[in-house]
């Protein structure tokens, strides 16, 4: 791999970290815990990956299945989890290098309390019932899921170099926050066939911030602005970037539904 690879991830990690914390923050009633059988969910190929479920903090209040999935694609093994003892195992044998993604849900109550209609609780920040856990079995071995174009080096080169005749005429509008001593602003960005949309926000005083960049995963959504003002007041200089062509306060913005969809067939488009 090329040297720059290293940095390329670690951004890509930090993006997804912070992607995390545009979630609502809504109080959960969790059913379920899971511990991994490793500290830290990684696991070597010829091994065994496990969890082991526990009630709480909430006593359960249905009956759970699991799903496990390689890459979330491809499915390992399913299973029902038996708490008639206070302690479930979800285990599969780690064949292959790669990820392992595992869906935990609901199938049925157990008691008159639990709710009358659809399940609640759950991890994944939607109060559907649903959890998820996840393992990495021999990371630094995981390879390429497809092979490398022969000419992605000369097609992405000449992308950057049309980018890079551009000008990129940044469009600054102040944007309403409630919290004090805060600077937050909508910038437009002109790009190669499209805008680069976002909010940046800052600390009003002066000074030297840490400077943070959250680069917003696939969907069509607002974006939390107060969330970006939130981390300006504790002394960030925060950049926000919208994943499509739209102001970042808008919901769809006039982007398809179906969008990923669209032009996939041909790398221009």
């Amino acid at each position: 791999m090329p040297s720059h690879s290293t940095p390329v991830r670690l951004l890509l990690i930090l993006a997804t970290a912070l992607a995390s914390f545009s979630q609502p923050r809504v109080p959960i009633q969790r059913q379920l815990t899971f511990t991994p059988d490793h500290l830290g969910a990684i696991y070597e190929v010829g091994e065994t990956v496990g969890w082991s479920v526990t009630p709480g903090p909430v006593d359960p209040a249905y009956a759970y299945k699991w799903t496990a999935r390689l890459n979330n694609a491809v499915v390992l093994k399913e299973g029902k989890l038996d708490l008639s003892q206070g302690i479930a195992k979800i285990e599969l044998e780690a064949s292959e290098p790669g990820m392992i993604y595992v869906a935990v849900e609901p199938y049925a109550t157990l008691n008159s309390d639990a709710p009358a209609a659809g399940f609640t609780g759950g991890n994944t920040g939607r109060n559907n019932g649903l959890y998820a856990i996840g393992a990495a079995v021999s990371p630094g071995k995981i390879g390429l899921s497809t092979a490398r174009p022969a000419d992605f080096d000369e097609f992405w080169r000449g992308k950057l170099a049309e980018q890079a005749k551009i000008p990129i005429q940044a469009e600054l509008t102040t944007a309403e926050t409630d919290l004090p001593d805060v600077e937050l602003k909508v910038f437009t960005l002109d790009a190669l066939g499209s805008k680069a949309h976002g909010y940046v926000a800052r600390p009003t005083r002066q000074g030297k911030f840490p400077a943070m960049i959250q680069l917003q995963y696939a969907g069509v959504y607002a974006l939390n602005a107060k969330m970006i003002a939130q981390r300006a007041a504790a002394g960030w200089l925060v950049l926000n970037v919208d994943s499509h062509d739209k102001a970042p306060n808008e919901p769809s913005g006039g982007v398809p539904r179906g969008y990923a969809m669209v032009g996939n067939a041909d790398r221009e488009k």
